[in-house]
């Protein structure tokens, strides 16, 4: 105990301001992406944020969900071991949020794993679902540039998501992204079966704005732009939150 909250402390002396607020000092450490999104328990170690409480506390219902669907999405791969497979959806079931819990159990007892015609997961993923993964992805969005730049986003940020889901997630759709907001500089968080986490960030070009693009597990993907001085981005029309994860344009 004594030796974690010296780690603790010398991790706050490090970096003193929360990376998702930019406002509040920092209290905690957080993990982002979840941990629980990754299969078997490999989560990158280095992916600890400097967080406030509100901003780390704030958002553990979400994380939760959203690793359940990205774990969802984690199972598109045929060669991971059954064995492995049921023990992941025993633990989802055990941890879904009420709301979840009959469509996934469902989900799973149905046996609709996969979509013969697709290949991917036979899970639909609602309005109410995309609102709550957008909300994670923007704090995924911040601690990667948080990580590549070595400090908060300014105060003055705005930040829109948007999910690229199963549907809409092939080769040529993220190719046009990556070359539409000019994104380079692709890194990898690899698993046993996998790439579980992939991302990147490119400023934009003529502006003041970064574009990220992640990806948790196969056919989970997002897409996020970061305008450091408020700005919108004309070539993202998506919804825009200030720092507090409030709405400030909706288009």
């Amino acid at each position: 105990m004594a030796e974690a909250k010296r780690k603790l402390k010398t991790f706050i002396k490090k970096h003193q301001t929360c990376c998702f607020c930019s406002r509040n000092p920092t209290e905690t450490r957080d993990h982002v992406p979840p941990k629980s999104v990754f299969l078997s328990r490999r989560f990158p170690d280095e992916f600890v944020f400097p967080a406030c409480k509100t901003c780390n506390e704030g958002t553990s219902y979400y994380d939760q969900i959203f690793s359940i669907i990205g774990l969802i999405f984690g199972f598109q791969e045929n060669n991971i071991p059954e064995e492995d497979k049921q023990r992941a959806f025993r633990g989802i079931i055990n941890n879904t949020p009420r709301e979840l819990k009959d469509p996934l159990t469902e989900f799973f007892t149905n046996c609709k794993t996969f979509d013969e015609r697709t290949g991917y997961p036979a899970f639909e993923i609602n309005h109410k679902l995309k609102t709550t993964l957008n909300k994670i992805s923007r704090k995924i969005a911040k601690a990667i540039y948080y990580k590549c730049n070595g400090r908060p986003i300014s105060r003055s940020s705005i930040v829109s998501s948007k999910l690229i889901s199963n549907a809409q997630f092939n080769d040529r759709s993220v190719t046009e992204l990556y070359n539409l907001f000019d994104v380079k500089n692709v890194s990898k968080i690899n698993n046993t079966y996998s790439p579980q986490f992939i991302y990147s960030i490119s400023k934009i070009s003529y502006t003041n704005a970064y574009a990220v693009l992640f990806q948790i597990h196969k056919a989970f993907a997002f897409l996020c732009i970061l305008s450091e001085d408020g700005k919108k981005v004309t070539k993202a029309p998506f919804e825009w939150y200030d720092m507090q994860e409030r709405l400030v344009c909706n288009d």
